[in-house]
């Protein structure tokens, strides 16, 4: 996953459609299996990222991006307020 984040220029804030688009191979694979959607945030917390939640969702704390409703994951030493 590290590579990753490193191909894409190691951004303050992603989503996970992104890191799927960018990713190949088995990884690729990995992050595409809907079984695997559990452990995705524990790896992401791993390579220094974790969930943004939104304010003004009350419900889910998702994003609206790209015309969906999506988690973002942010940079853990940036601050989230």
């Amino acid at each position: 996953m590290a590579d990753v984040f490193d191909n894409l220029g190691a951004p303050d804030v992603v989503v996970l459609s992104t890191l799927m688009l960018r990713a190949s191979g088995d990884f690729g694979d990995w992050l595409r299996d809907r079984k695997n959607r559990r452990n995705i945030p524990h790896r992401l917390e791993a390579c220094g990222y974790q969930a943004v939640r939104n304010p003004d969702a009350a419900s889910d704390g998702l994003w609206k991006v790209y015309g969906k409703r999506q988690r973002i994951y942010g940079k853990t030493e940036l601050s989230h307020t």
